[in-house]
């Protein structure tokens, strides 16, 4: 007897449904975002990616994926009202690290997301026994043209460093010039909206054993990096100290695109893709990022020059084999 005939079902009312080894989800429904991103999150033991979009839903960031990885912390310090001894002087948090895995699309100059262009339908499945998470979803646009994005994420098994990612691109009305633009976050840049250092004040109700949010980012830059069409950062956790490296590169399937050099913003590194696509003119483009600190326990090298050896491997693999390599 399954729960349904139990008289329980989880996912009554809610946009998502079971099939044979796969959870599906229709829609986008801005009230359930935080669940989705945690139910179509995938991980490695190394890398854990929340299911966030590859877009930002909005002009502020809504909706974009996070980036965790196993063995990355920060020190923060642990206040009391009374010390005694034997407490702890400190804790750890896991901060996110620089989220690479982000397409922005723009068509005829227009980005693709809710606050400039229409949803026709939505959908996106996790196929646990391919271990990929798909999305599709078809945008209208102003001119009346419509394009389908097809995304494919995957985080390697074999391969603890490896997050990829193919989108595809097709006209079903109309044609369009689109751009496609990739990042790698400037997260020794990024914010916070409370103290870490900051004592409770005295009067406050206090749990220890609750870490505050950081007051400013815990990464700090080492370097930037650049081999070939390969780039990405080198970060620094401020107290802890663990490294942590993060390369990207690219492999263009279909189009004739063009390519522009990488430009470094407060927000990131972006290298932008553009290509004219029609209905009988589809574009794909893969993603290939590699992360690396001084935990991953096979490697010798520095993160730094780990990162861009196992982005080269898994670049010249090429996307298929890393799917086939899942199951």
């Amino acid at each position: 007897m399954d729960i349904s005939e139990r008289g329980f079902d989880p996912l009554h009312d809610l946009p998502y449904d079971l099939e044979d080894w796969a959870l599906v989800e229709n829609g986008i429904d801005l009230a359930l975002r935080d669940r989705s991103e945690s139910l179509f999150s995938l991980g490695n033991g190394f890398i854990g990616v929340r299911g966030g979009f590859e877009e930002s839903l909005d002009d502020e960031g809504l909706g974009a994926a996070s980036v965790y990885l196993n063995g990355v912390y920060e020190t923060m310090p642990i206040h009391y009202h009374e010390m005694a001894h034997g407490f702890a002087q400190s804790s750890d948090t896991r901060p996110p690290a620089a989220n690479a895995t982000g397409f922005s699309v723009y068509a005829d100059g227009v980005a693709l997301s809710l606050a400039s262009a229409s949803v026709l339908s939505s959908m996106r499945k996790l196929d646990f026994k391919r271990g990929i998470l798909e999305r599709h979803i078809r945008w209208k646009l102003v001119s009346g043209a419509v394009i389908s994005l097809c995304y494919e994420r995957l985080v390697s098994m074999k391969r603890a460093s490896i997050f990829a990612q193919k989108l595809s691109v097709t006209m079903e009305q109309g044609s369009a010039d689109i751009a496609i633009h990739t990042h790698i976050e400037a997260v020794h840049k990024a914010g916070a909206s409370q103290s870490v250092d900051a004592a409770p004040a005295s009067d406050a109700p206090h749990d220890p054993r609750l870490g505050p949010a950081f007051a400013q980012t815990p990464w700090q830059l080492e370097k930037v990096l650049k081999n070939g069409t390969a780039f990405g950062y080198a970060h620094r956790l401020k107290k802890s100290g663990i490294p942590v490296a993060v390369a990207v590169d690219h492999h263009v399937l279909k189009g004739d695109f063009s390519l522009s050099e990488v430009s470094e913003t407060d927000t990131g590194l972006t290298r932008r893709f553009q290509a004219k696509a029609g209905p009988d003119a589809p574009l794909s483009l893969v993603k290939f990022v590699s992360y690396h600190s001084d935990t991953t326990a096979h490697s010798q090298n520095s993160p730094d020059d780990a990162a861009l050896y196992d982005l080269a491997q898994a670049r010249d693999a090429g996307f298929d084999r890393l799917c086939a390599e899942q199951s």
